[in-house]
């Protein structure tokens, strides 16, 4: 029998690997929590005026949620006249974990993680170095990465996993927190989600000069639209840009 952990974890690695929406999120965890208070039976009753009240969505919010997690087979549902509706919690073919599983994913986070604590010293390390052996150290900014973590999951991926943002560490320990922001900025406007695409701006930034416009197939700047996006304020975005730029300068890299 799974767990709550077992269940949970399940769940997030699928939300970490596909796209899963907020909604869909929100009622399967309110119906997990639902589930476990009830000492998980196999059926179990919850009104949508109470999922309404639980997660505060639409009940045509619900019904798409609760839709959608049926076809991907996390729940199972039945609707009887004049009676509440009937939820089951189920696991999708191929991922039921067991506690065996849990342990490993445990085990690789926990490597995981302490890589990245070891790159944090390494970089603390040669921070304190003397200026000619290396002047592009960067001294470790838990704020600022915070602040870049934050940003990439409000506007690319809510449900960043461990790996994701071990990921998102290591762009920010090569290209800091400015070109970050200004990267993050440029791939929600463009629809990019991933560290992968954060990485590839970056590297044609450093490339052909700090933002340096992307060129399509046929050779033209792609445009990008004016106005408002979802990094903030045009006013805000501008200020990002030009501290970034500043920080390209202090780094002898070309600024387009």
């Amino acid at each position: 029998m799974m767990t709550l952990t077992d269940r949970f974890n399940s769940f997030m690695r699928a939300v970490s690997a596909e796209r899963t929406t907020c909604s869909e999120q929100l009622v399967y965890l309110h119906l997990l929590w639902i589930d476990n208070s009830l000492m998980f039976r196999e059926w179990f009753t919850c009104s949508d005026r109470r999922l309404q009240q639980l997660t505060g969505l639409a009940k045509q919010s619900i019904t798409d949620a609760k839709n959608k997690l049926k076809q991907h087979g996390w729940i199972d549902f039945r609707i009887e006249p004049r009676k509440t509706t009937s939820y089951k919690l189920t696991v999708p073919y191929g991922r039921a974990d067991t506690r065996a599983d849990t342990r490993a994913d445990t085990r690789a986070d926990t490597r995981a993680l302490n890589r990245r604590d070891k790159n944090r010293k390494d970089i603390a390390a040669a921070a304190a170095a003397p200026a000619h052996e290396e002047k592009t150290a960067r001294k470790p900014d838990p704020e600022g990465f915070a602040e870049v973590t934050q940003a990439f999951m409000d506007n690319l991926q809510p449900a960043a996993g461990p790996l994701a943002l071990e990921q998102l560490g290591e762009l920010f320990d090569r290209y800091g927190k400015a070109w970050l922001l200004a990267a993050i900025s440029e791939a929600a406007g463009a629809g990019g989600n991933s560290v992968k695409y954060l990485a590839a701006i970056c590297e044609r930034w450093g490339r052909d000069g700090f933002r340096s416009e992307r060129r399509s197939m046929h050779g033209r700047s792609a445009q990008r639209s004016p106005g408002k996006g979802k990094g903030g304020s045009a006013a805000e975005e501008a200020a990002r840009w030009e501290h970034a730029a500043e920080d390209a300068r202090e780094r002898g890299w070309a600024v387009g």
